[in-house]
């Protein structure tokens, strides 16, 4: 009996084991087969829409084209330089001058004008807006929208931007370094 009574701790605690093996076993099955019905339950996307994953990148469908253009413009006083080309007929479609290198409150800024396909375009609030479309630009703070000049637009299936901001001013020459950023976007019109 002695023997016997020693015997059943042991086989108590095998028993135990079995059943805990037992129920990790059950849970992990539940877990595959609930995994592999998820993913036979989700459709197919069809074909030519846009499919999001959590992914460091966005897949994009052909008719989704956008076009980024970025300059560095080195200008004297009384120069301009054409972003884009411009037409022989109607004349320039995005231009930059500049006009001089002046003080506004206290700081060096940037007197420029913009054409820029015969639209207004704005200014953060650290630039000074002088008549339509020419400005007084101070080097670019951190904050760099409150001391750009910008443009902005939506419309339908399209999107414009563009930004101009004072990368430095040389006082002494009269010259001033620019940054030009322009970008264009269309993306196909959504279903609903």
């Amino acid at each position: 009996m002695d023997s016997g009574s020693a015997l059943s701790p042991d086989f108590a605690r095998l028993v135990w084991f079995a059943i805990a093996l037992a129920g990790v076993f059950i849970a992990v099955a539940f877990y595959r087969r609930r995994s592999s019905m998820d993913t036979a339950q989700t459709p197919a996307p069809a074909l030519g829409k846009i499919v999001y994953h959590d992914a460091p990148t966005v897949r994009v469908t052909d008719s989704q084209h956008f076009d980024r253009l970025r300059k560095s413009l080195r200008l004297s006083a009384g120069q301009h330089a054409d972003v884009v080309h411009a037409h022989p007929i109607i004349g320039p479609r995005f231009r930059v001058t500049l006009n001089g290198v002046v003080m506004h409150d206290a700081i060096e800024a940037a007197h420029i004008s913009v054409v820029f396909n015969g639209n207004q375009v704005s200014c953060g609030p650290l630039a000074k807006e002088i008549s339509y479309n020419e400005f007084y630009v101070p080097r670019a703070a951190r904050d760099e929208s409150r001391s750009a000049v910008f443009y902005y637009n939506e419309s339908g299936n399209a999107l414009e931007f563009m930004r101009i901001k004072v990368i430095s001013i040389d006082p002494s020459t009269n010259a001033a370094e620019l940054e030009v950023m322009q970008m264009r976007g269309n993306w196909p019109g959504s279903e609903r």
